[in-house]
């Protein structure tokens, strides 16, 4: 009886425990640890998806094989490529491809500089971050997109630190009739 017990009250922290991993019973999507938020993380992109999308090599060893491995950019929104899942058209939306050019021109097989907020992934399981091309911050890739003109704002949840320099970014791209808002 007493083995059935201490088996029965394995199994019941066992179940406890991955509960408490789900999306259910958890902070979905999980918070950051106080030990990366605000640090840098380095990966080299790979394989550029869109302008607010790419794959990361976060382990040196050449690939993108993990969904985390797919980095989204915090607070902007690229308009589509043609094999985009949210495209329908069966074409590149306006100015797609100039965004995915241009991340691909400044990232692609060199190290960027990753920088969580809140939020650490999305209901996808990507991992969501504001997007340095050099360690010192000096130009974040998330900024110069709304800059041109080249994405919108999206803040989705908790991910909000840079939400005023945003909209006034983006504010001033619409004045100037930028890419995107020249139509």
């Amino acid at each position: 009886m007493a083995r059935f017990t201490l088996i029965f009250i394995a199994s019941v922290l066992l179940i406890a425990g991955f509960l408490s991993r789900t999306s259910l019973f958890s902070d979905y999507p999980p918070t950051v640890s106080p030990r990366t938020a605000g640090q840098l993380v380095v990966c080299v992109p790979k394989i550029i998806y869109d302008g607010d999308t790419l794959g990361c090599d976060f382990n040196g060893d050449g690939k993108v094989t993990r969904q985390q491995e797919h980095v989204r950019f915090i607070g902007i929104d690229a308009t589509e490529m043609h094999y985009s899942p949210k495209n329908h058209t069966g074409k590149d939306e306006p100015y797609a491809l100039p965004a995915k050019q241009l991340v691909e021109r400044l990232t692609l097989n060199r190290p960027i500089y990753l920088e969580y907020d809140q939020t650490q992934f999305d209901k996808y399981d990507r991992t969501l971050a504001y997007v340095y091309l050099d360690p010192q911050r000096k130009t974040m890739l998330n900024r110069l997109l709304l800059e041109q003109g080249l994405a919108r704002i999206m803040f989705i949840g908790r991910n909000r630190r840079h939400e005023a320099d945003f909209i006034h970014l983006q504010d001033q791209s619409q004045a100037q009739h930028l890419n995107i808002w020249s139509e």
